[in-house]
């Protein structure tokens, strides 16, 4: 234990925290047609938005006229157990009948998960509210994230929703050091390999690639990419480091 928290700290010297939303398309504004979100699962009366957005071009429209249909929309997210996650979304009741009848659900599931999640909020007013919540899974993998409406009395009402966001709090990268504003790596959450781009002098960089405890794992390196596919499932850091330069990411690896 004491190692590990002696790596993350000596890390923690020249690295900051950087949000990245692990949501696939949860700003919404990637749409193949009006009924149909991309990385997302639609269900009832579902459609795009974009007259009417809490940021970008695209919101989501979920309009209930009978609670046996009740609309959601439903993305897949990739979680590390353990790790807690800050959840965020926008919404905006567009009905006059807001109040405490109307629930608008937020539910985080995956199968045979002690940590199922569910959070209601209720709308007081027609303006665009951000919820924000946290959620520490119990395993490794992907997790059903979903957003829905329901009523209680039977009334239909419309609401819009935007901005779905997962934030990795160990999601690591360089702000005090001199290095390149190209650099990246992907996919941050892999099976096999991931690859990098933005280094001028890819020889000038010696790559490690670490276990959360601070072990240096065997990895191969070759063609901008590097593999995980022999590593067990689990977070690593990849460090990247020259005689003037030291980067650091994060990867998960399912």
């Amino acid at each position: 234990m004491k190692t590990k928290l002696l790596f993350l700290f000596t890390f923690s010297s020249i690295l900051s925290f950087a949000q990245t939303n692990l949501v696939s398309n949860g700003n919404l504004e990637s749409w193949t047609d009006s009924t149909t979100l991309e990385n997302w699962t639609i269900e009832n009366n579902v459609s795009q938005n974009t007259t009417d957005t809490a940021e970008g071009t695209s919101s989501a429209f979920l309009s209930l006229s009978d609670n046996t249909l009740k609309p959601k929309i439903l993305s897949q997210v990739p979680l590390e157990s353990g790790i807690e996650y800050t959840i965020t979304y926008k919404y905006k009741y567009v009905s006059a009948n807001f109040g405490g009848s109307h629930p608008v659900t937020l539910r985080i599931v995956r199968e045979s998960s002690a940590t199922t999640s569910s959070f209601n909020t209720f709308a007081s007013s027609n303006n665009w509210v951000t919820k924000t919540y946290t959620f520490t899974p119990d395993q490794t993998g992907d997790y059903d994230l979903s957003i829905s409406i329901a009523t209680f009395d039977s009334q239909p009402f419309d609401v819009l929703v935007d901005d779905v966001q997962v934030y990795d709090p160990l999601n690591l990268s360089v702000t005090d050091l001199d290095t390149q504003d190209n650099f990246k790596i992907y996919p941050t959450i892999t099976e096999g390999k991931v690859f990098f781009d933005g280094l001028n002098q890819e020889s000038d960089f010696e790559f490690s690639v670490f276990d959360t405890a601070g072990k240096k794992q065997n990895i191969k390196v070759e063609n901008k990419s590097i593999d995980f596919s022999d590593l067990a499932a689990g977070m690593y850091f990849v460090n990247l480091k020259s005689e003037t330069q030291t980067v650091t990411k994060r990867v998960i690896k399912k």
